[in-house]
């Protein structure tokens, strides 16, 4: 029998987001000769989600687990040490799975052996009611997607094929893997905390994997929607997030040190002349808010390479992440 853990890494859900949430994995369809259990790993959350639980799902066997450490990397290790099952299926607070995720993934599993780590390559972002459909015109910035082959490989770089978090499905070996890795210090990213949103931490479950020698990609097979609060559709979360995104060069570099070398130190002059491009777009382009997020990505891979040489970031850079908020 095939036993297979769902854990949800829960911190502070809407409730209509945590509703369909939660529904979609009671409406989840069940392999043949296969057992899953649900573990909800709550990280310090401040409002009354749970409340929801108690009023609409009470005779569903969701286990509640609450990880007190502040971060998403606790809250992973908290739910893959619970985890009994043989394989698991990571879900955000905001992932609303397709009933068939479960088949798919263990169809995936029979017929790609050597594929540790999997991913959703369809995802379809859903904005909350009341943001302006302009808004629609960011959803590749919140994961949005559609592949339309299965794509796996073992590169020691981030591959454009290789899963985020968001419904990430795993081995328990790769999961073993993963907090051998933290428990000796070779990788610490604390991934997003409180309002950080620091990232890297769902990248070195994929490097754990392929320290193994296994593969890890994405298959259209598995769908899964992302389902998006009013609170961060917005720009400045946007650029925040892009920010985060692009900072965590020493979170790869941790783990595969060859890649040091790789990265290009950056150039005072073209960061300039991107912020005079990006101030004249803001000024005379139709969409003026979208252009500041190519500056904070730039930003981002700028202070991704002074954290991962230990170096102190020049004013000028610091300047602008303080005028555009992404710290």
């Amino acid at each position: 029998m095939t036993v297979i853990s769902i854990v949800v890494f829960i911190y502070n859900p809407d409730e209509w987001i945590i509703k369909k949430v939660l529904k979609a994995l009671t409406e989840l369809k069940i392999p043949q000769n296969g057992e899953v259990e649900y573990l909800l790993v709550d990280n310090n959350s401040q409002n009354n989600w749970k409340l929801i639980l108690e009023r609409e799902f009470t005779d569903f066997p969701f286990q509640l687990l609450v990880e007190k450490r502040q971060g998403l990397t606790f809250a992973r290790q908290s739910g893959f040490e619970k985890s009994k099952g043989d394989l698991i299926v990571c879900v955000d607070d905001d992932n609303e799975l397709s009933s068939d995720y479960l088949l798919s993934f263990l169809a995936l599993r029979e017929q790609y052996p050597e594929v540790g780590v999997w991913g959703p390559g369809i995802i379809k972002v859903e904005f909350h009611k009341d943001v302006p459909s302009k808004f629609n015109n960011f959803k590749a910035y919140y994961q949005e997607k559609a592949f339309d082959k299965v794509q796996f490989g073992t590169e020691r770089i981030w591959m454009p094929y290789y899963p985020p978090g968001t419904g990430m499905c795993l081995t328990k070996e790769v999961a073993n893997a993963y907090l051998g890795f933290v428990e000796k210090g070779r990788m610490t990213a604390t991934d997003r905390k409180g309002r950080s949103l620091s990232s890297g931490g769902d990248s070195q479950v994929v490097y754990s994997a392929i320290l193994l020698g296994k593969s890890a990609g994405t298959s259209p097979s598995l769908k899964l929607n992302h389902l998006t609060s009013k609170n961060k559709s917005n720009l400045n979360y946007l650029k925040r997030l892009q920010f985060g995104i692009y900072s965590c060069t020493p979170v790869h570099v941790e783990v595969f040190p060859e890649l040091k070398e790789k990265i290009k130190k950056p150039k005072i002059y073209e960061f300039l002349d991107l912020v005079l491009r990006t101030f004249i777009k803001s000024r005379f382009g139709k969409n003026k808010s979208k252009f500041q997020l190519p500056l904070a990505k730039k930003l981002g891979i700028i202070q991704g390479y002074y954290d991962t040489y230990q170096l102190s970031v020049p004013w000028v850079y610091r300047f602008f992440i303080n005028k555009l908020g992404l710290k």
